[in-house]
């Protein structure tokens, strides 16, 4: 079987940046718009960009960057399953089951026989995933019950 390859979905990528994006910049708006605070609302909008500022950050490294360089989320091959967001590959070989979990954020679950790595299953999440989910992970199983551990 051939390799069938997922891009990055460009409007969760964006999505996603533009809503962390709005969320750092107008407590920052909204003190500047007012000229004078207090120093609780300093400290409390110093620590609130401290925790925001680095999901910020991830979000467009590991979304929107990708995204519009074109690059590929998720391959499915002869092989087993890469996920380039994650960084992790999971050989055909080393899978004992799949499933789709969750409705809203949907993950791909894959459980290994053994410990892999220190764990015996990784999840995909697959809303940054262009595509549709249910036909993802009915690739994936296809590919899957295609191999001698099925």
């Amino acid at each position: 079987m051939q390799s069938v390859q997922y891009k990055y979905s460009k409007f969760w990528s964006i999505f996603y940046t533009a809503l962390l994006l709005l969320l750092v910049i107008i407590p920052v708006a909204e003190i500047s718009e007012v000229g004078e605070a207090d120093e609780f609302s300093l400290w409390f909008t110093f620590i609130y960009e401290l925790i925001l500022l680095p999901a910020l950050i991830y979000v467009v490294v590991k979304a929107l960057i990708p995204v519009l360089k074109g690059k590929i989320a998720l391959e499915i091959n002869s092989n087993g399953i890469v996920s380039y967001m994650k960084g992790v590959t999971a050989e055909w070989g080393n899978i004992q089951d799949m499933s789709l979990i969750g409705y809203r954020a949907p993950v791909l679950n894959i459980k290994f026989k053994w410990e892999e790595g220190g764990r015996n299953a990784i999840r995909i999440p697959l809303q940054l995933v262009k595509g549709n989910d249910d036909e993802i992970f009915n690739t994936a199983w296809a590919y899957f019950e295609k191999t001698d551990n099925y």
